[in-house]
């Protein structure tokens, strides 16, 4: 750092958010070595790794692709809010007919229950994202019979497939759109290219 500062100028290597970042990074690192700072200077290690982004500078295509997923963020947004209203509707369809008590072998209640709402917010995230899932369904279909499996079936294919594939829809149609553009931009200056030659 001290090196890079010498070669290139303070104002000059300070005109960089990245050499900024360095030198943070490198500071803190300087104080947590002497035991000069508290230890919650240790939690500041993990910004170490957001120096990973240098690498977005040089690499074009990861740029591209990270700008394809930041302007997808408006759909994303969307698929977001039916995610939650699907979370929602079978929350409450769970605290209605599956509520009450489960015994378990250890500690005498079962964890992931549909007692109070937020219980049930709890366990409907746990079954999307497929977490032993199958463990929560085959507690309920013992306590209230197998016409449950049908209500943790539709979850799966509802909230986990059907919402995935969406997800990965919309993030598709962004990566295409993109590349159709790059395409068009590519072919449009090539033409006028051409036409400069021509000339």
């Amino acid at each position: 750092m001290v090196l890079k500062m010498l070669g290139m100028g303070l104002r000059t290597y300070l005109r960089d958010g990245f050499n900024v970042f360095d030198a943070i990074i490198v500071i803190v690192g300087l104080l947590e070595f002497v035991n000069a700072g508290s230890k919650a200077l240790t939690v500041l290690r993990a910004f170490r790794l957001l120096r990973i982004f240098k690498i977005v500078k040089s690499w074009t295509t990861l740029k591209k692709l990270l700008q394809t997923v930041l302007n997808s963020f408006s759909s994303i947004a969307n698929l977001g809010l039916l995610m939650f209203l699907v979370i929602f509707i079978y929350a409450l369809i769970g605290m209605q007919f599956f509520s009450g008590a489960i015994p378990d072998n250890e500690d005498g209640e079962f964890r992931f229950n549909f007692d109070t709402f937020g219980y049930s917010l709890i366990t409907i995230f746990v079954l999307l994202t497929s977490e032993n899932w199958n463990d929560i369904a085959i507690m309920y279909i013992h306590k209230d019979g197998y016409a449950t499996s049908i209500y943790f079936v539709s979850i799966i294919i509802f909230g986990n497939i059907m919402i995935l594939n969406l997800f990965l829809a919309i993030l598709l149609n962004f990566i295409s759109d993109n590349l159709e553009t790059e395409d068009k931009n590519e072919t449009d200056g090539d033409d006028a290219r051409k036409d400069e030659i021509v000339e």
